[in-house]
């Protein structure tokens, strides 16, 4: 074996940002949501995962409807249901 292939080679990092800014919460002014968001949007606003966030529209408690092959959530229902 050689010197070098005993050497550890770096970790790649998963993002640039610090580990901490990775998994807060971003603040979003609620008043400059558009009418119809995306249900990775909705994720981010209840602070859950995005495959959280499509269990929850499955279920029905998020409300949303496909526009294509996309779905989209209704910011209206969305802030009643948060208390906004």
């Amino acid at each position: 074996m050689t010197a070098k292939s005993e050497q550890q080679r770096p970790r790649a990092r998963e993002s640039q940002r610090p580990r901490a800014a990775r998994h807060a919460p971003r603040r979003v002014d609620l008043s400059s949501l558009p009418p119809v968001i995306t249900v990775e949007e909705a994720a981010e606003l209840l602070d859950v995962s995005r495959s959280a966030a499509y269990r929850a529209v499955t279920a029905g408690q998020i409300q949303a409807f496909k526009v294509g092959r996309k779905l989209k959530v209704p910011t209206a229902p969305l802030l009643r249901k948060l208390g906004v």
